[in-house]
Protein backbone atom coordinates (compact mmCIF):
# COMPACT_ATOMS: atom_id res chain seq x y z
CA UNK A 1 0.00 0.00 0.00
CA UNK A 2 1.49 3.39 -0.99
CA UNK A 3 0.40 6.67 0.87
CA UNK A 4 -2.61 7.55 -0.70
CA UNK A 5 -3.85 3.55 0.09
CA UNK A 6 -3.73 2.48 -3.20
CA UNK A 7 -2.62 -1.25 -4.32
CA UNK A 8 -2.76 -2.81 -7.64
CA UNK A 9 -4.96 -0.40 -8.81
CA UNK A 10 -5.41 1.55 -12.45
CA UNK A 11 -6.14 5.34 -12.35
CA UNK A 12 -7.36 7.06 -15.26
CA UNK A 13 -6.37 10.73 -14.30
CA UNK A 14 -7.64 13.75 -16.46
CA UNK A 15 -6.70 16.90 -16.17
CA UNK A 16 -8.07 20.22 -17.17
CA UNK A 17 -5.91 23.66 -17.41
CA UNK A 18 -2.52 23.02 -15.98
CA UNK A 19 -0.68 25.82 -16.02
CA UNK A 20 2.65 26.59 -15.16
CA UNK A 21 3.45 26.85 -11.17
CA UNK A 22 -0.41 26.48 -10.41
CA UNK A 23 -1.43 24.07 -7.60
CA UNK A 24 -2.67 21.27 -10.59
CA UNK A 25 1.14 21.56 -11.92
CA UNK A 26 2.30 21.42 -8.72
CA UNK A 27 0.24 18.66 -7.51
CA UNK A 28 1.03 16.91 -10.77
CA UNK A 29 4.43 16.85 -10.17
CA UNK A 30 5.02 15.77 -6.74
CA UNK A 31 2.74 12.98 -7.95
CA UNK A 32 5.16 11.98 -10.36
CA UNK A 33 7.90 12.02 -8.96
CA UNK A 34 6.80 10.23 -5.78
CA UNK A 35 3.69 8.18 -5.98
CA UNK A 36 3.10 5.22 -8.61
CA UNK A 37 -0.95 5.42 -8.67
CA UNK A 38 -0.55 7.21 -11.88
CA UNK A 39 -1.11 4.83 -15.00
CA UNK A 40 -2.83 6.75 -17.16
CA UNK A 41 -3.22 10.66 -17.57
CA UNK A 42 -4.50 12.39 -20.22
CA UNK A 43 -4.04 16.40 -19.61
CA UNK A 44 -6.58 18.92 -21.54
CA UNK A 45 -6.27 22.87 -22.10
CA UNK A 46 -3.33 23.11 -20.35
CA UNK A 47 -0.08 24.56 -21.08
CA UNK A 48 3.00 21.69 -20.37
CA UNK A 49 6.27 23.49 -18.37
CA UNK A 50 9.51 22.29 -18.89
CA UNK A 51 9.22 21.00 -14.94
CA UNK A 52 5.76 19.32 -15.82
CA UNK A 53 8.24 17.65 -18.85
CA UNK A 54 10.91 16.71 -16.70
CA UNK A 55 8.08 14.91 -14.52
CA UNK A 56 6.45 13.22 -16.88
CA UNK A 57 9.66 11.73 -18.29
CA UNK A 58 11.06 10.79 -15.17
CA UNK A 59 7.76 8.71 -14.11
CA UNK A 60 7.82 7.05 -17.53
CA UNK A 61 12.02 5.88 -17.11
CA UNK A 62 11.40 5.36 -13.28
CA UNK A 63 7.63 3.90 -13.04
CA UNK A 64 6.70 0.72 -14.76
CA UNK A 65 3.06 1.80 -13.95
CA UNK A 66 2.63 4.87 -15.81
CA UNK A 67 2.14 4.10 -19.78
CA UNK A 68 -0.22 6.04 -20.67
CA UNK A 69 -0.20 9.73 -21.39
CA UNK A 70 -2.52 11.71 -23.97
CA UNK A 71 -2.77 15.75 -24.53
CA UNK A 72 -5.59 17.12 -25.95
CA UNK A 73 -5.84 21.03 -26.93
CA UNK A 74 -2.94 21.67 -25.07
CA UNK A 75 0.53 23.31 -25.69
CA UNK A 76 3.49 21.65 -25.80
CA UNK A 77 6.67 22.72 -27.11
CA UNK A 78 8.11 20.80 -29.53
CA UNK A 79 11.28 19.92 -28.01
CA UNK A 80 9.07 18.62 -25.27
CA UNK A 81 7.58 16.38 -27.67
CA UNK A 82 10.63 15.11 -28.99
CA UNK A 83 11.69 14.14 -25.65
CA UNK A 84 8.10 12.26 -24.49
CA UNK A 85 7.77 10.66 -28.05
CA UNK A 86 11.17 8.97 -26.95
CA UNK A 87 9.50 7.33 -24.18
CA UNK A 88 6.98 5.88 -26.70
CA UNK A 89 9.56 4.76 -29.17
CA UNK A 90 11.69 3.46 -26.00
CA UNK A 91 8.42 1.40 -25.23
CA UNK A 92 8.31 3.25 -21.91
CA UNK A 93 5.35 4.53 -22.85
CA UNK A 94 2.19 1.94 -24.57
CA UNK A 95 0.62 5.05 -25.34
CA UNK A 96 1.56 8.54 -26.60
CA UNK A 97 -1.33 11.27 -28.23
CA UNK A 98 -0.47 15.10 -28.91
CA UNK A 99 -4.20 15.97 -30.31
CA UNK A 100 -5.20 19.22 -31.04
CA UNK A 101 -8.80 19.12 -30.31
CA UNK A 102 -10.08 19.15 -26.70
CA UNK A 103 -10.88 15.33 -25.20
CA UNK A 104 -15.04 16.00 -25.11
CA UNK A 105 -14.89 16.51 -28.87
CA UNK A 106 -13.67 13.38 -30.02
CA UNK A 107 -14.66 10.99 -27.20
CA UNK A 108 -18.20 12.90 -28.99
CA UNK A 109 -16.96 12.14 -32.56
CA UNK A 110 -16.09 8.46 -31.53
CA UNK A 111 -19.38 7.58 -29.77
CA UNK A 112 -21.42 8.67 -32.84
CA UNK A 113 -18.78 6.70 -35.05
CA UNK A 114 -19.89 3.67 -33.13
CA UNK A 115 -23.86 4.60 -33.14
CA UNK A 116 -23.91 4.88 -37.18
CA UNK A 117 -22.38 1.41 -37.41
Amino acid sequence: MDRNGFKDEIFINNLLNVQPSNQKEACLIESLQHDEFISRLCISSSTISSKLTKALLHAGEKRDTFTYLEFYNCQVRHDEQAKLQSLYENGRLHQLGFYEQPRWLMILEKTNESLNR
